[in-house]
C-alpha cells in the first residue's frame, strides 16, 4: 500500500503572480512553473479568471495532459491594464485533489508620502523671532506628487508655489519654514 497524499496536488513558482506600479496599455509578461506534488500522476486544468478580470490577462500554455509526479508546466500570463486600479484577485486551477488559487497582485503607481514627525513645534517664539526647522518628506512610491503642508486649521504654510522642490521617487526632499507655531502634513 502506498502513501496517501493529503493538500494541493500543484504549487506554483512564483507561488503569487504579482505587476506592481503597472502603466496602462504598457503590457508586461510573467511565466509561472505549476508542479505536480503530489505522490503520483495528476493533471490540471484552467478554470476561467473572475470577469472583472478577464479582459486583462490573456494566458497561454500546452496542455501537458497526465503529468507524473515532480513534473513542471510553464503557463505564460501577459497582463495589458485598461483601467487604473489595483486587481487583488486569483488564479484558478483545478486538479483531482480540488480547486488551486495562486493570487494575483496588480498594483497601479501611486505616491507614498511618509514624514517621520507629523507635527512641527517651534517651541516658544518672540514676536519678531525667527527659528526654522528642518521637516523631511519622503515618497517611497513610484508615482511623482506635489506637496503642501498646512496648519492644524488647514492654513497652507508651505506650498506648491513657494518652492522649486518636489517630493519624487528618488529623493527626500527637506523644507524649512521661519516663526510659525506649528503644523501638520495633510
Amino acid at each position: 500500500m502506498g502513501r496517501e497524499f493529503k493538500g494541493q496536488a500543484f504549487i506554483s513558482k512564483p507561488s503569487k503572480i504579482v505587476y506592481k506600479d503597472f502603466d496602462l496599455g504598457k503590457t508586461r509578461v510573467q511565466t509561472i512553473q505549476l508542479t505536480n506534488v503530489s505522490f503520483s500522476f495528476n493533471s490540471f486544468k484552467l478554470i476561467p479568471l473572475n470577469e472583472k478580470i478577464r479582459d486583462f490577462f490573456d494566458i497561454t500554455y500546452t496542455p501537458p495532459g497526465r503529468m507524473s509526479a515532480g513534473m513542471s508546466c510553464p503557463i505564460r500570463i501577459k497582463f495589458k491594464p485598461e483601467v487604473d486600479e489595483d486587481i487583488f484577485d486569483y488564479f484558478p486551477i483545478l486538479s483531482a485533489t480540488g480547486e488551486i488559487r495562486i493570487p494575483i497582485e496588480c498594483t497601479c503607481k501611486k505616491a507614498i508620502v511618509t514624514a517621520l514627525d507629523h507635527t512641527i513645534d517651534f517651541g516658544k517664539v518672540i514676536e519678531g523671532e525667527d527659528k526654522t526647522l528642518n521637516f523631511c518628506l519622503t515618497n517611497s512610491g513610484a508615482l511623482e506628487t506635489d506637496m503642501w503642508l498646512k496648519s492644524l486649521k488647514g492654513v497652507v504654510l508651505h506650498s506648491k508655489e513657494e518652492t522649486s522642490s518636489y517630493v519624487s521617487s528618488y529623493k527626500a526632499r527637506s523644507m524649512k519654514k521661519g516663526s510659525r507655531k506649528s503644523g501638520t502634513r495633510d
